[in-house]
């Protein structure tokens, strides 16, 4: 028998038939609880942030805007600080926000190993109807527990004290984070599991 769904509403079929053809229903009738994270120590951590050009301190504070503006991250007073920087994406278009997470990863219980994504394609029976789900920013869809976000702070350095420095914390799974991609896999199983 199939446990109940959280919000207790009776679940109904995830797939429409067309022929040989068929599409899957996602929706979220929930926010699932946010996963607490274990800590093998709660003294905080501070690593300085490193020197950045003016050009990146620039890029750095219109990626850190655009992500205030999305939810992801928030205005903060907390004692832990690790480094960010940013690196241009393959089509050196785009850059990209990256948190230096590795002192803070130090203190963070690991959960386990991301689960393989099996069976292999080759493994599945000709003509077996499959599916191929590519999860676009997954982590940044995925609250961090409230009692967490302080651990992922960070700041933005202005030099010569130009102007005051501005720190701020994640509010979802920030990349680098150790636990993201097994957090990442346990939230997307629970929205599959009807499926």
């Amino acid at each position: 028998m199939r446990s109940p769904t959280l919000a207790g509403e009776r679940r109904v079929s995830p797939f429409k038939s067309q022929g040989d053809k068929f599409t899957i229903r996602a929706t979220a009738a929930y926010p699932p609880p946010p996963i607490k994270l274990t800590w093998k120590s709660s003294d905080p951590v501070w690593v300085e942030q490193w020197p950045l050009s003016k050009p990146r301190i620039d890029t750095l504070l219109k990626l850190v805007d655009r992500e205030l503006q999305k939810g992801h991250v928030e205005p903060s007073t907390s004692p832990w600080n690790t480094p960010v920087f940013v690196i241009p994406k393959r089509s050196g278009e785009r850059f990209r926000l990256l948190h230096d997470l590795r002192e803070v990863n130090k203190k963070i219980q690991p959960m386990g190993p991301v689960q393989t994504s099996l069976p292999m394609s080759s493994m599945i029976p000709k003509g077996q109807p499959c599916a191929v789900l590519d999860i676009e920013d997954c982590f940044f869809s995925i609250p961090l527990h409230d009692e967490d976000k302080e651990q992922f702070a960070f700041s933005i350095v202005f030099p010569n004290s130009q102007r005051p420095n501005l720190h701020f914390q994640w509010k979802v799974l920030p990349q680098g984070m150790v636990n993201s991609p097994t957090i990442c896999q346990i939230t997307v199983d629970r929205a599959l599991e009807p499926v």
